[in-house]
């Protein structure tokens, strides 16, 4: 099996990411407005993009006969592209830590690229793989079999995480500066620290019941277990000699050098957030420890920038959805694809970041949202002009 050449090669066909309610409801109905965007995606001037969030998305749905609708629906696609994976088998279409990966390739050839740099260099790259509908299902159904038997465990702790990521304790304030030493603050011993977020116990749980995803449960449990990480995890260094916020620092692989300017405790938090990932990519690629930390910083990584500037609006909304998680590490391909369907969650989330950063405004404009198929099919036929 080789990779299908995008038809008529005198144009560029047009790249589009829809979302899984529209290839939901593509899948049910027999209307008008499908056979026109069918139409459209016939003639090879718009192509499909997925990335493996999408396709899981898909495949994961509780009623196998939905599944195997689904399937049907995508195997009638003449034309299909996306990223390909780290897996270069079966299975192999890609996701946000591939296109991140790609955005790395260009930092090794190019050390001091800008992130404006590095999304004309990856959008070149980002659909490396053409196929037809049916190629796509038989090289990766049984990638989906497994995942739908996994499913359940590998999705059973995500409302958790989406909750305790959706708001900040009490008397945490995000955009406090971060003083140059612990002799600005004023230390607390284990046994107050202790007894100050057991004092957020009751409303940490009324937070979570309130605010927190509709499938999380056993509120109780996931409160007492968040806050005794917390505590534990404080121990050791209030314990420890040294400066405590030098080593608080130091715990989460954050130098002040990579801050910016006057630091706030959320840009630490990104900082930390930004090493850890690095950390999960020197492992897929082999490289080590530390490795890719002295090649590339934040604001050199595009598809980081999309992820950061949502995550932090999304804050603001008041109730946690643990389908965001998802929504995140999607909608950094806008950057990189002619049209990206998003629902209104994360096109609110795009409208509050516009000022954040100038990529968030070069990804939003690449942003739809649809009312109907017929819109939809509106939207992909002024695509395709």
């Amino acid at each position: 099996m080789v990779d299908r050449v995008p038809p008529k090669p005198m144009f560029k066909p047009k790249l589009v990411s829809l979302d899984t309610s529209s290839w939901d409801l593509l899948t049910k109905q027999q209307s008008a407005a499908c056979g026109r965007i069918q139409k459209v995606f016939a003639s090879g001037s718009v192509i499909p993009f997925f990335t493996s969030t999408h396709l899981e998305e898909l495949m994961q749905h509780g009623n196998q006969s939905v599944v195997e609708a689904r399937q049907m629906m995508l195997r009638r696609l003449p034309f299909v592209t996306y990223l390909r994976g780290r897996n270069s088998g079966h299975g192999d279409v890609g996701w946000l830590l591939d296109l991140r990966e790609a955005e790395f390739d260009v930092l090794c050839e190019q050390p001091q690229a800008t992130a404006e740099i590095v999304v004309e260099q990856v959008r070149q790259r980002v659909a490396n793989r053409f196929r037809s509908g049916a190629e796509l299902c038989d090289r990766n159904v049984a990638q989906w079999r497994w995942h739908r038997q996994l499913a359940p465990a590998l999705l059973a702790d995500t409302p958790e995480v989406a909750s305790l990521a959706q708001f900040s304790l009490p008397g945490v304030n995000l955009k406090q500066k971060v003083p140059a030493t612990s002799g600005d603050l004023e230390v607390r011993t284990v046994e107050e620290i202790r007894e100050h977020f057991a004092g957020q116990f009751e409303w940490l749980v009324t937070k979570l019941a309130n605010d927190g995803d509709p499938k999380l449960i056993n509120h109780e449990q996931v409160a007492a277990n968040y806050l005794r990480e917390i505590v534990d995890d404080m121990t050791p260094l209030l314990e420890g000699a040294g400066d405590l916020l030098e080593k608080l620092l130091a715990q989460s692989g954050v130098e002040r050098s990579r801050l910016p300017p006057n630091p706030t405790i959320e840009d630490v938090g990104y900082e930390a957030h930004f090493i850890g990932t690095l950390r999960v990519h020197e492992r897929r690629l082999n490289l080590p420890p530390g490795t890719l930390k002295k090649l590339v910083r934040q604001e050199q990584v595009p598809s980081w920038i999309i992820f950061r500037e949502l995550d932090r609006t999304s804050k603001r909304v008041r109730k946690a959805e643990a389908s965001s998680l998802a929504d995140k590490w999607m909608a950094p391909f806008a950057l990189y694809l002619d049209g990206f369907e998003a629902d209104k969650r994360v096109v609110h989330c795009f409208r509050e970041a516009l000022l954040s950063h100038p990529l968030v405004p070069a990804a939003y404009q690449r942003i739809f949202r649809r009312r109907s198929l017929a819109d939809l099919a509106d939207k992909l036929e002024a695509l395709a002009v």
